[in-house]
This record gives C-alpha cells, structure tokens and sequence, in this order.
C-alpha cells in the first residue's frame, strides 16, 4: 500500500484542461479559428493523465509491488473557502461555475481516470480544524467564517460518496485508536489486510509540520 501525500491539485489542474477539451469549437475548415481541435480527444487526453499520474505516484516503486496505491488532498476547500486561499482570490474554480458543482464534476472526473477507485472523505468538527496549526497562526481568517465553510464541504461528503464503495469517514474514529473499529470502518471496506501492530504505530505518531498540540495522527 502506498499512499502519497499533497501534489499542489495536480489532478484538479489535469481536470480544468479536461474540462476545456469538451467545448464543441472546431471545424474542418482550414480558414476556420479552431481549425484542428477535433483531435484533441478527452478521452485520449485522459488515457495519457491516468497513465502520467499512476508514474508520478509511483516514483521509485514498481507497480508489481505495490497493490494499492493512493494520495491526499485537501486543497479542494479551497473551492468552498469564501475568504480565498491565504486571503487571495480563490483561482482554483472555474468562473460561473458553484463549489458544488464543480467539486461534483471533479470527483466524476477522478472516477472516469482511474475507474474503481475509492474515495475516503475525512470529516472533523470544524472548530477542532480551525484551532490546527495550520489555521491558528493565518490570522487573515474569521474563524467563525472559516468554520461555516468547513461545514459547507463536509456536508458535500455524503452527497458525492458512492454508497456502498466510498467511505466517510469520522476523524473520532482515528483518534479512539479502537483498532476493532478502524478495521471494521476502513481496513475492510478497502479490502486490505490488517495488521494491528502497524495500524496502532502510525495511528501513534504525531505530524510534525504544524505546532499542533493536540493528537493528530
């Protein structure tokens, strides 16, 4: 199993190209404006990302090695983030577009480039991620403001998770640490082995990029 970490949205970036290849301007004429673009397939397009991004996961790893394989993200807020990422102007949605909307059509998107995926949402109490050190020291924010949104992104879980094959799943759930639980909630939804002395070691270590001062594994 192996399960990367950020990648800068890169696969929210491969997707606004997707989306720009579904736009019906082309002609066969030699003097027309979009001359050509016919043969920019989306599904060709999409072949070429899946193919990519399976490289880019993998690294150094061999794909005979690894069974499953994974990353994290969590830049999508950014979509729901009425105050703008660090206090810009969000530039992550596509003009005339909902954060709805376009988080429903990105995670279609991811479904399309790798067929059977599973998608794991993580919620938390909004307040609890307010006070994490990655928000706590950007004082550019209105807690009560950044809590309204963080609550407007998770309620989008349930509606985007394919019942039966994705997971929502409670940050509580991690941090009881009951491993009869978390292999029944996640380990074996996923279908993946588990083994107790691993899970309960990483569920033990605490991140150190952030001066958290509460359990965050």
């Amino acid at each position: 199993v192996l399960i990367r970490g950020e990648n800068n949205n890169f696969f929210y970036e491969t997707f606004t190209t997707y989306q720009s290849l579904h736009k019906q301007n082309h002609s066969d004429q030699r003097d027309h404006p979009w001359f050509g673009f016919e043969h920019f397939e989306p599904s060709r397009y999409v072949k070429i990302i899946r193919k990519l991004g399976k490289k880019y996961l993998l690294g150094d790893y061999s794909r005979k090695t690894i069974q499953t394989l994974g990353f994290k993200e969590i830049r999508l807020f950014n979509l729901f983030n009425s105050q703008g990422a660090d206090g810009k102007k969000n530039i992550l949605m596509r003009k005339g577009v909902t954060p709805k909307a376009e988080l429903l059509a990105y995670m279609k998107y991811l479904k399309e480039l790798f067929p059977d995926s599973k998608t794991i949402f993580l919620r938390r109490k909004p307040s609890e991620i307010a006070q994490s050190g990655w928000w706590k020291d950007r004082n550019i924010y209105n807690s009560q403001i950044l809590c309204e949104d963080l609550e407007s992104f998770q309620n989008e879980f349930a509606n985007l998770a394919i019942p039966g094959h994705d997971l929502c799943l409670d940050y509580q759930t991690l941090r009881s640490q009951d491993m009869n639980i978390i292999q029944e909630s996640i380990y074996k939804p996923l279908d993946l082995e588990f083994k107790h002395h691993q899970a309960k070691k990483a569920l033990g270590k605490k991140l150190t990029h952030s001066q958290w001062n509460q359990f965050n594994p």
